[in-house]
């Protein structure tokens, strides 16, 4: 969402499990809008955020597609949407290991967060472990890059579509990165079919150790939809 719903500048982005993955809205049209024709639009996209005036959705190939929704003044029925792509070389994975990925602004708004997640699918999508980038666009001729994001004293809640950035406010104290079992090494359509959502692969992951303390309850799994953050 770009805006609270009472404001004029409200658009919806959502992942889809559709034909396409990316649909908008806005207050005042009928329906869901799909991007325009010419637009590239992912069809495998794992997470989409908003921060900085655009909608960015990330792919397992590290293809990064961002879109910028524009209204016309005072139409509400109305919605253009611009794209930007930016290409980066994706990162080797150890034998044995996936990567599930993440998006979120940072806690001050200023940069765009790729968090990914490695898990191993012979394990039944185990997590093992996380890496934390920020994006830094092209400046002075130079490309856009992802570079490692220091996480002393930093808090981050990742999941699909509603991850959330915190500073502690003690540069100094260890950063953890909190986390929802919403990986599934067979795709998001086997849950949906079986309607079996899991709840066992959850806890934070403590950066400055390196590891994983379970600190979050274990629950049956869910026969109506996957756990998220309900942050405010």
């Amino acid at each position: 969402m770009s805006a609270p719903p009472s404001s004029g500048d409200c658009v919806v982005a959502a992942l889809t499990s559709g034909p396409t993955t990316l649909a908008f809205w806005r207050p005042g049209i009928d329906c869901w809008l799909r991007a325009p024709t010419g637009t590239l639009v992912p069809c495998d996209a794992q997470d989409l955020a908003y921060q900085d005036g655009w909608f960015w959705a990330v792919t397992p190939r590290d293809l990064l597609v961002c879109y910028k929704p524009e209204t016309a003044d005072g139409d509400g029925a109305s919605l253009t949407i611009r794209h930007l792509v930016y290409g980066h070389p994706t990162t080797p994975t150890a034998p044995g290991e996936a990567v599930s990925r993440y998006l979120l602004p940072s806690a001050s708004g200023a940069h765009l967060l790729m968090v990914k997640r490695l898990v191993a699918p012979a394990r039944g999508g185990a997590t093992l472990r996380f890496e934390v980038f920020s994006l830094h666009k092209e400046q002075d001729g130079r490309s856009a890059s992802w570079r490692s994001y220091p996480m002393s004293g930093r808090l981050l809640f990742v999941g699909r579509s509603c991850s959330k950035a915190f500073d502690t406010g003690h540069a100094s104290s260890p950063g953890y990165i909190y986390f929802l079992d919403d990986v599934y090494p067979r795709g998001p359509r086997s849950v949906l079919q079986h309607k079996v959502y899991p709840c066992v692969d959850t806890g934070a992951w403590c950066c400055s150790r390196q590891e994983i303390k379970r600190c979050l309850p274990c629950s049956p799994p869910s026969d109506s939809s996957p756990c998220i953050w309900y942050l405010h």
